[in-house]
């Protein structure tokens, strides 16, 4: 029965779509010049406008999965947080992941002072597709990771605002 209705449903939708395109067709030949110029150029801004949303919406979205990596890690680091995600991500313990980044302290850096300077991803995440679950566990790995003086890490170029095609 179901295959029934979803043929029913098929078909109906064929046919609203057939009556759209005429009806359509026929205002746009009724259309003066000028009405098929200003048609022409309202298509043309939709149609950047629909990309423009769609980089928007995949901005925003990876913006989301790197400010949820960044609060996961410093929460872990101050002890409020289950680690066990920020382990799975990291590739490494806690324990281990701190005592790799005392490794690569530079003169005068400690956790005492730690908003003097910052961890910093060495391949910024924004070069990462966050969505791709192996990119993000290449983006969040532990070897990523790396102190960072603050001035030297506020210094780096950062993109303004990343555009991403969306095939």
């Amino acid at each position: 029965m179901s295959d029934t209705i979803e043929q029913t449903v098929a078909e109906v939708n064929r046919k609203v779509k057939a009556h759209f395109i005429e009806v359509n067709k026929r205002i746009v030949s009724r259309l003066s010049p000028e009405g098929l110029i200003a048609r022409e150029a309202w298509l043309k801004r939709k149609q950047e406008m629909d990309e423009r949303r769609a980089n928007c919406r995949q901005f925003e979205f990876r913006k989301q999965i790197h400010s949820q990596l960044y609060n996961r890690l410093h929460r872990a680091l101050k002890g409020k947080s289950n680690v066990g995600s920020m382990k799975k991500n990291l590739g490494c313990t806690m324990k281990e992941f701190m005592e790799h980044i005392v490794g690569l302290f530079q003169p005068g850096m400690s956790w005492k002072n730690w908003g003097k300077w910052h961890l910093d991803h060495i391949q910024p995440l924004y070069s990462f597709d966050l969505a791709d679950p192996e990119q993000l566990a290449r983006a969040a790995h532990y070897t990523n990771i790396r102190p960072l003086w603050a001035a030297e890490n506020l210094a780096r170029p950062k993109p303004r605002r990343l555009r991403v095609r969306i095939p």
